[in-house]
């Protein structure tokens, strides 16, 4: 009672700072279980959050592809989980990933350094066709976009992409003489590039060999800068981005920490998007200047409506020359009239030659790496390639229709193996109803692709490399394949699928036809199984250092 007494005879304002801190205290540790989400989802099941963390830690570790194929087989077809503060639901149906992909349209940012840019950079990601959640101006990016992607320009770019691939023949037939391994993903990689930089800006960028349009220095630099912004976009990339994800009031002090004490992982990310968006920027300009010269790479009139150009593009499949993409940006005008500014040029660019770089050659890679597991496989490919002719006969979008098995084997890899993990949504001005489940907005949703493709619901033997299930008519096909809408995702689905999956797999398609002319691959000891490969996935997935093979000459040269 004395005790008592001492307190009730404390100046007012003592009481009051001691109920403050206590009301503080018991609010942050409140906070730190996320009670308002974990009411608002509490139908749904999912792994119990840690405290203030939720289930980043995991998430972190063992990476998405693993984590959501674990959760999806404990809590089933949608569940929860927490992404520190952030509750995130996955849909891990694939008709019901199918609607929402067709329903909405609006993403979440990533939490990646890019995340804590400020003023000009963090303007620079909300107008890139992947990152922009403006709808009129994302329709009128993508169609922009279209032209370069319809049937008479890919015709044209098939030549690049035959170039691209006699680049790597050579630097193969190389290492086949000296019998000598590489990283083939790595490899592809820079194959990609180089396309890229020939078919959309028209610049020999010859990052496959030491012959190059840039010297030697700037092109190792252009792919670094590549493979950097793909490997620092996950919390684990800074120590400004984990905090903010579990206390978001917190993401404005991490933002101008970052800025004036930028760690290792800020430093690394800013450096590799400066080197890229400085080599965009001089294309932009360029085509600039060259639209103002009268002087225009492209096919197409200069100054038309966005909208009216590309139902115009649908209709006469008008092709446009290589080099042609910038121009076509930045001649190009808003719904509004208002003309694309060099910013937004750029942008695309920027956007353009990233998802160009990675995606392919992750594909090419993965279905090199099934058939060198599966000879028999790679037997039915070559016959199919021999058939086109001799080993230095170039190969068009004509001779891919005539190539059924090439298409499965490409498409069942990017089934086992697809570029992206999963694909993401956000509905951020109301809530979202689908299928009886009612998403608060703000709420994170993810489809995830890995574990949808790999599932016995949709699959039959989800785990075995079997090309012959995308072959129409086949035994294989009525067996293991169902077919239902949304199991087969690699590149996404509804307005945000990939704009340039049709370029993406020619090129992979081109590629694969022009090397099997001349080579097999015998993959290097260690890599038998999956487990070999040591799959990283945060949003992307690759194998942790790569995969080694040595190239083998069919015929000797």
């Amino acid at each position: 009672m004395e005790a008592l007494g001492d307190i009730t005879d404390a100046p007012l304002w003592i009481l009051a700072t001691l109920a403050g801190v206590l009301v503080f205290a018991a609010s942050a540790i409140a906070y730190g279980f996320h009670p308002i989400a974990r009411w608002r989802l509490r139908k749904l099941p999912g792994p119990s959050p840690a405290w203030y963390s939720g289930n980043l830690p995991e998430l972190l570790s063992k990476g998405s592809a693993v984590v959501y194929t674990e959760w999806g087989q404990k809590y089933g077809k949608v569940y929860k989980y927490f992404s520190g503060a952030q509750p995130v639901v996955v849909i891990n149906d694939a008709e019901m990933a199918r609607l929402v992909s067709l329903r909405l349209s609006t993403r979440h940012e990533f939490r990646g350094p890019g995340s804590l840019f400020t003023g000009k950079e963090a303007e620079f990601n909300k107008v890139g066709l992947f990152s922009t959640n403006n709808k009129d101006f994302h329709r009128s990016m993508k169609s922009a976009w279209l032209p370069v992607f319809n049937s008479a320009s890919l015709e044209i770019s098939s030549k690049e992409m035959n170039i691209g691939a006699n680049r790597m023949a050579a630097i193969l037939t190389n290492k086949a003489k000296e019998q000598g391994e590489l990283n083939i993903w790595r490899q592809f990689g820079h194959l990609t590039m180089d396309v890229v930089g020939s078919a959309a800006f028209g610049v020999e960028l010859r990052t496959q060999d030491a012959e190059r349009g840039l010297n030697s220095e700037e092109a190792e630099k252009l792919v670094w800068a590549a493979q950097t912004i793909f490997a620092t976009g996950s919390e684990k990339a800074s120590i400004y981005t984990y905090p903010g994800a579990v206390l978001p009031i917190l993401n404005p002090l991490m933002r101008l920490l970052a800025y004036y004490f930028p760690d290792d992982g800020i430093k690394r990310a800013i450096n590799a998007r400066n080197i890229l968006r400085s080599t965009v920027s001089k294309l932009t300009k360029e085509s600039r200047r060259q639209q103002e010269a009268g002087v225009s790479k492209a096919l197409a009139a200069p100054a038309v409506n966005i909208e009216a150009h590309a139902t115009d593009a649908r209709k006469k499949a008008r092709g446009v020359q290589p080099g042609s993409f910038l121009s076509l940006m930045i001649s190009s005008k808003h719904q509004d009239g208002r003309g694309v500014s060099d910013d937004e040029a750029t942008s695309q660019a920027f956007t353009f030659l990233l998802a160009g770089y990675e995606t392919t050659a992750s594909a090419l890679a993965f279905t090199v790496y099934c058939l060198s597991k599966c000879p028999e496989k790679m037997e039915k490919l070559l016959q199919e390639v021999d058939n086109l002719g001799g080993s230095d006969r170039e190969v068009g979008p004509a001779d891919l229709a005539r190539m059924p098995y090439l298409e499965a084997c490409l498409k069942e890899a990017m089934r086992l193996y697809p570029p992206g993990v999963f694909t993401m949504r956000q509905p951020q001005t109301e809530d979202f109803t689908v299928k009886g489940y009612t998403i608060p907005k703000g709420t994170w949703i993810h489809m995830p692709i890995f574990t949808l493709q790999r599932s016995e619901e949709y699959y039959g033997k989800p785990q075995e490399f079997i090309p012959e299930r995308w072959i129409e008519g086949s035994p294989e096909e009525a067996a293991l394949n169902k077919k239902v809408p949304g199991s087969w995702m690699a590149f996404g689905e509804g307005t945000r699928v990939c704009v340039g999956q049709r370029f993406a797999l020619q090129e992979a398609k081109i590629t694969l036809a022009r090397l099997y002319q001349r080579f097999t691959f015998r993959l290097s000891p260690g890599q038998e199984d999956e487990a070999g490969l040591q799959l990283q996935s945060f949003f992307t997935l690759g194998p942790k250092e790569g995969i080694f093979v040595t190239p083998v000459l069919r015929t000797e040269e």
